[in-house]
């Protein structure tokens, strides 16, 4: 009739989970106007940047939140482009801070996020941050060694 410490402390677990899964969600703002998406769109040997929506909603989620002995797996979400994707080293993404805008590689493509304001550009970067070195990713390196190449492309359309 009584419960065991095991299932009383699974269900505190539970509740704090919840708590913060909440938590979290209130702290993330719904898609704010201006944040536009683009994609790169190559057309021969150049290619041109082409907006995909003006109200894109990028956010992070935890793949494994529901699986309690697992190493966190955050997946970066965009709505307005179908980007659903591993919020890791294959990123591969340039932060532009002067521009408020961050590129990055997913779906086999390359795309790009511009905020309306640097407030906006600065959550964002910092939740990317987080979510990327959570998992134990050190990405410093490789983005000072894709950065030209992203930087490039970036430029060039």
């Amino acid at each position: 009739m009584g419960n065991t410490t095991s299932e009383l402390q699974q269900a505190t677990d539970d509740v704090q989970q919840e708590i913060e899964h909440e938590a979290a969600a209130a702290a993330q703002p719904d898609a704010a106007p201006g944040i536009k998406l683009y994609q790169f769109v190559k057309a021969g040997a150049s290619g041109r940047w082409e907006q995909i929506s003006a109200r894109a909603c990028p956010g992070f989620y935890d793949a494994n939140q529901d699986a309690r002995s697992k190493e966190p797996d955050f997946w970066l979400e965009v709505d307005a482009g179908d980007i659903d994707t591993r919020a890791d080293d294959s990123l591969s993404y340039v932060a532009d801070p002067a521009a408020r805008r961050v590129t990055f590689a997913a779906n086999e493509g390359l795309w790009a996020l511009k905020f309306p304001t640097a407030e906006s550009y600065r959550a964002f970067m910092t939740e990317l941050e987080v979510r990327t070195a959570s998992g134990g990713r050190q990405l410093r390196c490789l983005r000072r060694l894709k950065a030209p190449l992203l930087t490039a492309l970036a430029m060039g359309g």
